[in-house]
């Protein structure tokens, strides 16, 4: 294995992780009580969603997202295929309504448009259900395959009785390609290949339970994640090939910030 095979290795490990998909287990056991698609997801992520709906007739549809750091992104690919622009301020959660309007004929149950990062995804949707379906125990999550464990480490700290099924928006898979690594497939409102690779190893920081990580240890936002040593490995060998860095928080998607947004 030459050293790009073993980059492309790496990242397909990476991804893998933090996709935390629960392979499987959405196709047996009881029914989630709802389906939750979060707005930092792709437009493949509404795919996602239909399929499960199909698979899950009565759980409630729930779409979660404000105004983040992928919100211009979504907007982007939202204005070129909508055939009628939201009436109402933008918001993920918005769009992705609009979305599954136009494309299956569904209409989400709850929309939750205040959420402006992992965190307060989240907690925002836990009011939601306590207001409005509290009886709910079990739940279909769908995000983007960087952000799927990171969420579900939010879920295991704010509420560690919540059952969830772990379904990532996408499952990419890598390969080596005319000297460089690419996408196997392309799907809807895929990232390139550098953002994406930009955005797991990011993960790894923020996962990790020490001083700077979002761990009990740090800034206290997630459970504690233990990350397998050959996760680590992974991360670096991504991180020191060139398509390896990663993107620092934007404080100005903080749930400080996001409170002040929030009328009321």
């Amino acid at each position: 294995m030459n050293q790009l095979e073993k980059e492309c290795a790496a990242l397909q490990k990476l991804s893998d992780y933090l996709a935390a998909a629960d392979d499987g287990e959405w196709d047996k056991g009881k029914a989630p009580d709802a389906l939750v698609l979060f707005g930092g997801s792709s437009l493949q992520g509404a795919w996602t969603l239909k399929a499960l709906k199909d698979h899950f007739k009565d759980a409630k549809i729930i779409l979660v997202g404000g105004y983040g750091h992928t919100t211009c992104f979504l907007e982007e690919q939202m204005k070129q295929i909508l055939k009628k622009w939201p009436d109402t301020d933008i918001r993920e959660a918005v769009l992705f309504d609009q979305y599954i309007q136009e494309q299956f004929g569904l209409k989400a149950d709850f929309l939750e448009c205040c959420s402006t990062n992992c965190g307060n995804n989240v907690t925002y949707l836990l009011e939601l259900l306590k207001r409005h379906l509290p009886q709910a125990c079990r739940l279909a999550i769908i995000q983007d395959p960087s952000m799927q464990r990171r969420m579900k480490a939010v879920f295991a700290k704010e509420a560690p009785g919540m059952e969830l099924i772990s379904v990532p928006a996408i499952r990419p898979e890598f390969e080596v390609s005319e000297g460089s690594i690419r996408f196997k497939e392309q799907t809807l409102g895929q990232w390139s290949l550098e953002k994406y690779a930009q955005l797991l190893c990011g993960e790894i920081p923020r996962l990790r339970n020490d001083e700077n990580g979002y761990g009990p240890n740090g800034k206290g936002f997630i459970a504690a994640v233990k990350i397998p040593d050959e996760i680590e490995d992974a991360w670096n060998t991504v991180m020191q090939s060139k398509i390896g860095s990663f993107r620092l928080a934007d404080e100005s998607f903080s749930s400080v910030r996001a409170k002040e947004k929030i009328p009321g």
